[in-house]
């Protein structure tokens, strides 16, 4: 398994390389630290965590980990598995009902949202990457953030990001009291 998850992380470091500033392997090495950091409490399967973890950001590009799962040569439950992990990993699709390691790799991916770090990732990504008007950015930033907050689905992950979300709330509270006259 771990020559696989290797392979793994050698194709995904790549397909991290292609991505914009907000979503390259720096944001998947944090990710995986997050996931391996939360599953020590939430058990779930640790190659599926950190396989899933280096593959979260294929949720976009569910053709691209399919075709890359079936050169792993892995089992083809294994690759089901970690496809659904990597499907999941959005905040409209994860669910109570999900495997508890799409549960632990979605939280690792929304604790790279929180906090003062993940307000600016957002806001640049929105701003540069996504070219959304300064207004329009920042409403959208906070949405997301507020979401993948409430969507947080292990008690690990919450508790892990109970700082930053107060640290998130704070800033905003801030921010809103500054723009008044």
């Amino acid at each position: 398994m771990q020559n696989c998850l290797n392979e793994i992380k050698a194709k995904a470091s790549v397909f991290y390389q292609q991505q914009d500033p907000y979503h390259n392997l720096r944001h998947g090495e944090r990710v995986v630290r997050y996931a391996l950091k939360i599953n020590q409490t939430e058990a779930g399967n640790a190659f599926l965590v950190e396989a899933g973890a280096w593959l979260h950001q294929y949720h976009d590009h569910l053709e691209q980990l399919d075709k890359l799962l079936q050169e792993t040569g892995l089992n083809p439950v294994i690759q089901s598995q970690l496809y659904e992990i990597v499907r999941l990993c959005r905040p409209h699709l994860i669910s109570d009902s999900a495997p508890i390691e799409a549960k632990v790799v979605f939280d690792a991916d929304a604790m790279d949202l929180m906090g003062a770090y993940g307000i600016t990732r957002e806001l640049a990504c929105n701003l540069e990457v996504r070219k959304l008007p300064y207004d329009q950015a920042l409403t959208a930033t906070r949405k997301v953030q507020n979401l993948f907050e409430e969507k947080l689905m292990t008690a690990t992950g919450r508790s892990m990001a109970q700082k930053d979300i107060r640290v998130a709330h704070r800033f905003w509270r801030n921010f809103d009291e500054s723009k008044q006259p």
